[in-house]
């Protein structure tokens, strides 16, 4: 049985304070305006839920009530309005913990995903107050994880809020924490885009302004509005757009001359792996198609077994989620076939011992009566193993060293 409470306050404030002090360097944990507590929620309860708040069919007796402020100003939000937490006790709730157990003992991250997922779409919808309109995942901007969470059982709380809104966009910032021996600490801090767009999904529809009653919260919005800018830039300056610059290209000569008798040089091509999956209804979100924190856990899952039989089963540790695009929406019934590689490896300039390994994974939906292919996701996953025997993979095309560079940009695009 689920049950949920709310407990509503008065600003998420020292949330704010946290979100900023994570972004200069030193997470803080926080109060909440609104609390959320799950018990026994298995993946598919906890979504369900979620969606069935949002649909405002509160019939069930598992139905969500929020309790919230309503804003005074038509077509203007707060960032209070949208701010929300779930809280999932692994540690009393055993039930709850075998949904989410992974091999190692600890908690299956690819789960969280999912439920990371959800919540931010439902703080998206929050925002534009479920007001006739389709949220559609644009880009899972960044997830940069501060602790593991395969060893580790812990109770776990989920927070985020609307933190920059564009014409048709918004930006939801999400926080992951574990309760430790010192309280609350930050575990991972996700951005989330969504787009809004008409029921029929033909034209953009504009979303509530933002009301900004504090300088701290003036501060977040600009830093989500850099954000905005430097993903448009990113996208202008991608390798698929423009060429390599001189000094990448001296990269892959330097790389591409080095003989193929090195013991230590791995084509990229023998590092893929590839999955397919029938999407069943089981897995779809509220507008009937398949749900975006489902592919999510999928390709993570496939990203984590590339790495680990490239490693030989080296112990592991996922640092970050990088730029997960959401092309085109799959439907119920496709046959999606999940390709992973591993794009880029070097060692790890802080610790020597370390080796960091970007994997790309690729997500099409294949047409059976042609064989035909259209890419609709593009994942990305940077992990970090032990080693002092570092091994490099190389590319062979073209296209392997675009590839290359692209994940040569985004591991070095954490250290900025």
């Amino acid at each position: 049985m689920l049950t949920r409470r709310w407990f509503s306050g008065k600003t998420p404030s020292a949330f704010l304070a946290g979100a900023l002090q994570y972004t200069a360097g030193a997470p803080s944990s926080s109060r909440s305006l609104v609390q959320v507590r799950v018990r026994r929620p298995a993946r598919s309860h906890l979504m369900s839920v979620i969606w069935r708040h949002r649909m405002r069919t509160a019939t069930s007796p598992t139905s969500v009530h929020i309790v919230r402020e309503k804003t005074t100003v038509h077509g203007e939000k707060r960032i209070s309005d949208s701010f929300c937490e779930v809280l999932l006790p692994f540690r009393t709730e055993t039930t709850l913990l075998e949904e989410y157990a992974s091999m190692h003992g600890g908690l299956r991250f690819g789960k969280l995903l999912e439920d990371l997922d959800a919540l931010a779409a439902s703080i998206a919808y929050l925002h534009c107050d479920d007001a006739g309109l389709t949220l559609v995942t644009a880009a899972v901007d960044r997830i940069d994880l501060l602790k593991q969470f395969d060893s580790v059982v812990s109770d776990i709380r989920m927070r985020g809020f609307v933190t920059y809104v564009g014409t048709s966009s918004m930006e939801v910032t999400m926080a992951v924490d574990m309760d430790e021996a010192n309280g609350w600490e930050l575990a991972a801090l996700a951005k989330f885009v969504f787009v809004a767009r008409s029921q029929d999904g033909s034209t953009a529809v504009k979303v509530p302004r933002l009301v900004l009653e504090t300088a701290r919260e003036q501060e977040i919005y600009d830093l989500g509005k850099a954000r905005h800018k430097y993903r448009l830039s990113r996208s202008a300056q991608s390798l698929f757009h423009q060429p390599p610059t001189e000094t990448e290209s001296m990269i892959l000569h330097r790389l591409l001359m080095r003989p193929d008798s090195d013991a230590h040089v791995w084509p990229m091509r023998s590092t893929e792996l590839t999955s397919l999956r029938i999407c069943h209804p089981q897995e779809r979100n509220i507008h009937n198609f398949i749900f975006g924190g489902y592919l999510m856990r999928e390709a993570f899952e496939l990203a984590y077994s590339t790495v680990a039989l490239f490693t030989r089963g080296a112990a592991l540790t996922v640092t970050t989620v990088d730029d997960v695009t959401f092309v085109h929406p799959v439907a119920i019934g496709s046959m999606l076939s999940f390709c992973a590689r591993i794009v880029y490896t070097d060692q790890c300039p802080t610790m020597a011992d370390q080796q960091r390994l970007h994997v790309e994974v690729v997500a099409d939906v294949i047409d059976p009566k042609n064989g035909t292919r259209v890419t609709t996701n593009t994942f990305h996953y940077t992990f970090t193993r032990p080693t002092t025997d570092f091994v490099t993979v190389v590319p062979e095309t073209y296209t392997e060293a675009m590839r290359y560079l692209e994940g040569k940009r985004r591991v070095e695009s954490k250290q900025d």
